[in-house]
């Protein structure tokens, strides 16, 4: 059986696809897949001989022949893979095509899985900022298009799953299948003098992720005003992420409030360490479709405080605190502050993990491969 493994998307590996689409693809090829299973991997061109890591560590199984790459110069997620695609298909050949994400190329002739890994651009008033109309058709005609021509749709969480059946009809129940996301970091090799580099000392709180209108920044740096306001807490809030705004600048309500420390991007050491020294993740989104923060901490027995937002109460430990959306600033800090008064610094997850893994993953998704 060979493989058709659309990986253009490692051309961004910091990116929550990116990370999705490498970590999954060497995890493939690093499990017990069967003899007869080859991979014909498709990249992106212009990484070619780059320093992308996960070429990188795809090196030794192209040496070993358990896979072969082709640097594809159309762009994932543009319209014109929509054509291009199919057509590259044709020629090459293959027995299924994988590609992780929603907008799949249309007309592919060999069966295919795709991926859907929330429903944000339908579900969170004020994420598609331009041409909102069209690009929720958009979304809309492509994931019923994968729906119907499938053979299977994977969605990343029970929660994702319900949406898609609410917004697209429950006759497609048995074709959405559940498939957790995993963790690559590794608490083990922890540098911790990274913290210091960065600037972070003592106490605090991270959050790690973007400013898209679902991440619900305002509730989270408000409910953290009246933390150090009301409270006396002294730590601080160290934000890790992309610095694009979208429709609220971040970095100018956050000057009004002593303690938060903005870092922007940061690398996965770097993540690694925070994750370690923190005090808590606060993670208080609108909508998740997963919310892989959330197992990242949890790798490193952390405590987090959470919304309710779409799968953040599904994958969520026992141990964390889950604050309702519906809750005001000043209820919503009380909770905070109760549970970092009163909850244990080190939680017990020793088995907590052993459903997000990257292997577990592949092997649920991939069903013919093994």
């Amino acid at each position: 059986m060979r493989i058709v493994y659309d990986a253009r998307m490692i051309d961004q590996p910091l990116s929550g696809l990116g990370r999705f689409t490498g970590e999954l693809l060497l995890s493939l090829l690093e499990s017990e897949i069967r003899s007869d299973v080859s991979l014909d991997v498709l990249a992106p061109a212009g990484v070619e001989g780059g320093d992308n890591p996960y070429l990188r560590l795809l090196a030794p199984h192209v040496d070993r022949g358990r896979c072969v790459v082709h640097y594809l110069p159309t762009a994932a997620i543009s319209i014109e893979q929509q054509w291009a695609i199919p057509r590259f298909l044709r020629k090459l050949g293959g027995d299924l095509y994988f590609y992780p994400h929603f907008d799949v190329p249309s007309s592919v002739s060999i069966p295919f899985l795709f991926v859907v890994h929330d429903l944000i651009p339908l579900k969170v008033p004020g994420y598609v900022l331009r041409f909102e109309a069209l690009k929720k058709h958009y979304y809309k005609s492509c994931v019923r298009r994968g729906l119907k021509k499938s053979r299977r749709c994977i969605v990343v969480s029970a929660t994702t799953k319900d949406d898609m059946l609410k917004q697209f009809g429950g006759h497609w129940a048995r074709k959405v299948q559940v498939s957790y996301e995993g963790s690559f970091l590794d608490p083990a090799t922890v540098d911790h003098s990274l913290r210091a580099r960065l600037g972070v000392e003592g106490a605090y709180l991270l959050y790690v992720g973007t400013r898209r209108p679902n991440k619900n920044i305002r509730f989270m740096l408000d409910i953290f005003a009246e933390m150090r306001a009301r409270y006396g807490y002294r730590g601080e809030l160290v934000m890790a992420g992309s610095m694009e705004n979208f429709g609220f600048d971040v970095d100018r309500h956050a000057r009004g409030i002593e303690g938060i420390r903005i870092l922007g991007p940061v690398s996965d050491a770097e993540l690694a360490s925070l994750y370690a020294g923190m005090e808590s993740l606060m993670f208080l989104s609108k909508y998740e479709g997963f919310g892989l923060p959330v197992i990242e901490a949890a790798k490193f027995r952390r405590r987090m405080i959470l919304s309710d937002g779409g799968a953040l109460p599904e994958i969520a430990p026992t141990s964390a605190c889950i604050i309702p959306l519906a809750s005001d600033v000043p209820a919503a800090a009380a909770m905070a502050t109760v549970y970092l008064q009163t909850a244990s610094g080190q939680v017990d997850l020793s088995t907590y993990g052993e459903r997000f893994t990257w292997r577990s993953v592949a092997r649920s998704i991939f069903l013919e491969a093994y």
